[in-house]
């Protein structure tokens, strides 16, 4: 779950990068400036995360969007290569996951604070990530 939450966060970025700035933090002129401290915020209204609050000390929130799944990850992972100089640097080669080519189902869960806006942009984010993927070892 907490990959498919990372790459679901990174395309909710990719696609809401460019939504123009609240507050007026950027010196710029550019109708098209963008506050990383804006993104950051709206992100974990959504996913949650940590933040300095309007009293510069650190807070939590958790994620509005639950995540999980209809069947559990398969045990112990499958060894990959057997010569463990083959493929130096290639990455773990023993790890748990869902095997290729089988179905799972991912259940998303809004709780009710959360906005048509925000469940539509986590929504392109899910359709972003289908076709684009992001997620694997080699992805």
């Amino acid at each position: 779950i907490p990959s498919i939450k990372g790459a679901i966060r990174f395309w909710w970025r990719a696609l809401n990068w460019q939504k123009k700035c609240e507050k007026k933090c950027c010196n710029s002129k550019s109708k098209n400036c963008v506050c990383t401290e804006d993104l950051y915020k709206r992100e974990v209204e959504i996913f949650g995360g940590s933040y300095t609050n309007e009293k510069e000390k650190i807070a939590t929130k958790q994620s509005e969007v639950l995540f999980s799944f209809d069947k559990k990850p398969i045990e112990g992972g499958i060894t990959l290569f057997n010569n463990d100089r083959q493929y130096l640097g290639y990455g773990i080669d023993n790890a748990q996951g869902i095997k290729a080519e089988k179905i799972f189902v991912l259940k998303i869960q809004f709780k009710v604070c959360v906005t048509d806006r925000q469940i539509i942009s986590v929504k392109n984010a899910m359709i972003a990530w289908g076709l684009f993927g992001g997620l694997g070892k080699r992805s």
